[in-house]
């Protein structure tokens, strides 16, 4: 928390003014960072034969 904090990659206190305790925003490059782990977990499956589906 304390090194999201330092690099601005979360802001706890709008989480918590939003949300209430244990949430946080995540901004900048911390919502880039997490978006790179979930594309590599989508490619990671899809080489393995899982498709990918959609709700509407």
């Amino acid at each position: 928390m304390a090194l999201g904090q330092l690099h601005s990659l979360i802001d706890v206190p709008r989480g918590v003014k939003t949300a209430g305790t244990r949430n946080y925003y995540l901004t900048g490059a911390g919502v880039a960072l997490h978006r790179a782990v979930q594309q590599l977990a989508v490619d990671l499956l899809t080489e393995r034969g899982f498709q990918l589906l959609t709700f509407r």
